[in-house]
C-alpha cells in the first residue's frame, strides 16, 4: 500500500514538472532574437521536441503571434501549427507555377488573439443573430465550449496555459459579445498566469538587450523590414 502510494506521488508531481517546463513557461529553453515583420520583434526557442517562434510589439507587450511545431527524434520538422493570430492561408499553385492564395470561406473561422490581460478567442463568418450563442465551461474536460440553439455551430477547447501551470477554468472569467458577424470571447488571465507572462517578458527583454545595434540588420531586429526573400518561419499579419 505505501509502496503504491508513494508511486502515485511521484507520479503527479511528474506531470506537475512536465506541465511548468512546456513550451510556454520557457523554462530551461535558450531564446533567439530574429528579424520579424515591421513594427514586431520575433523570438525562437527550441527544445529537443519542439520550436516555438512568437511575434511581439517593439516593447515586447502585446503578442501578435504563436506558431509552433514539433522535432522528431532525427531531427525532422513536423509542419507549423499556429496558437496564436491569423490560421494559416491554403496555397495553391497556378498556371506559370507560382504560388496563390484561396479566397476566403463563408465558413465559420476560429483563431486566438490574445491580449496582455485576457485570452481572446474569435469566430468570423457566422450568420445568425446574437441571441442563438452560448459560451460555456465544460468542468470535467476543462474545456471552452461554444453552441448554437440553432444547433449549426459547434466548437469546444482549452486552454494550454492553465493546463502547465494546474489551473482550473473559472466560468466568471470568461465573457463574450457579438458583432458583425463575429463572436469574442474573453477569459480575464488569473494572477499566476500574469506573474509567469511578466517573467517570460523579463527572459524575452534581456534576449533583445544581447542583440548588437550596429550589426547588420539590427534594425529588423527591432521591428525593421523582413530580410528579402522572406522568412519560412514568418507569422501572418493580423
Amino acid at each position: 500500500m505505501l509502496r503504491s502510494l508513494v508511486g502515485s506521488e511521484m507520479c503527479i508531481r511528474d506531470r506537475y514538472q512536465r506541465r511548468v517546463r512546456g513550451p510556454w513557461s520557457l523554462l530551461g529553453m535558450e531564446i533567439e532574437v530574429l528579424p520579424g515583420p515591421a513594427g514586431r520583434t520575433r523570438f525562437r526557442t527550441v527544445t529537443g521536441h519542439s520550436e516555438m517562434v512568437e511575434d511581439y510589439d517593439q516593447i515586447v507587450q502585446q503578442l501578435y503571434c504563436r506558431k509552433t511545431r514539433s522535432i522528431s527524434g532525427l531531427g525532422k520538422h513536423g509542419a507549423w501549427t499556429v496558437e496564436i493570430g491569423d490560421p494559416e492561408m491554403d496555397a495553391v499553385a497556378d498556371s506559370n507555377g507560382g504560388l496563390m492564395f484561396k479566397a476566403s470561406s463563408n465558413n465559420p473561422i476560429f483563431a486566438r488573439y490574445d491580449t496582455p490581460r485576457a485570452f481572446e478567442w474569435r469566430v468570423r463568418n457566422l450568420s445568425w443573430p446574437a441571441e442563438v450563442y452560448s459560451v460555456e465551461v465544460d468542468p470535467e474536460a476543462q474545456q471552452i465550449v461554444i453552441r448554437t440553439s440553432n444547433k449549426k455551430y459547434f466548437k469546444r477547447f482549452g486552454v494550454p496555459e492553465l493546463l502547465e501551470i494546474g489551473l482550473e477554468l473559472e466560468p466568471e472569467s470568461i465573457s463574450h459579445s457579438f458583432n458583425m458577424n463575429t463572436l469574442v470571447i474573453h477569459y480575464e488571465k488569473p494572477v499566476e498566469v500574469l506573474n509567469l507572462l511578466a517573467t517570460r517578458r523579463e527572459k524575452y527583454l534581456e534576449a533583445l538587450a544581447g542583440v548588437p545595434q550596429a550589426e547588420p540588420g539590427a534594425a529588423a531586429l527591432m521591428g525593421g523590414p523582413a530580410p528579402e526573400g522572406g522568412d519560412p518561419n514568418n507569422c501572418k499579419q493580423q
